[in-house]
């Protein structure tokens, strides 16, 4: 790995810079790096690619609305702390997710989604995106499993770098 592959492998799995070591792997279940064109950086393999399409959104009396959704813009609109970015919501990965929270200062929103159990965070520098995903029953290499917290440091911790280095 190099270059941008080696910075989302540091989104999933925790470095220690002093022995430039992992000391806990799969801190995320993907993750990924976009510019504010909408470019892929890198990311995981199994990082689902974010899309446009249309999604049939069901009023409360059945009718059926065509919303178009635009992947790359939920995410960098919802970084921004907006809690609805279309009219069907957050989404890309062809999962909803739920608004939970927005950090202004870390320029980041933490998300949920409800299956599988999980969420995803999403951090902006000034040149780019970074994405991380997690799966509640997903096991680090610690024992534990992944959650928005150990996730939210890992995206957050790699914006906070990236926008360091001018990104």
């Amino acid at each position: 790995m190099s270059g941008w592959e080696d910075y989302v492998a540091q989104v999933v799995n925790k470095m220690n810079y002093d022995t430039n070591e992992y000391d806990v792997t799969n801190m995320c279940t993907s993750a990924a790096i976009y510019g504010f064109d909408g470019t892929l950086w890198a990311s995981t393999g199994d990082w689902k690619e974010l899309t446009n399409y249309e999604y049939d959104l069901e009023d409360m009396t059945g009718n059926i609305t065509k919303v178009p959704i635009d992947e790359f813009q939920c995410i960098l609109k919802a970084a921004d702390g907006d809690r609805k970015p279309t009219e069907a919501g957050i989404r890309f990965g062809g999962v909803k997710y739920m608004f939970v929270a927005h950090n202004a200062e870390a320029k980041s929103t933490q998300m949920s989604r409800s299956n599988p159990s999980g969420g995803a965070c999403v951090a902006k520098t000034n040149t780019a995106l970074i994405v991380g995903t997690w799966i509640k029953t997903t096991e680090m290499s610690n024992k534990m499993t992944q959650n928005t917290g150990d996730c939210a440091n890992q995206v957050e911790g790699m914006a906070a770098y990236l926008a360091e280095q001018g990104y």
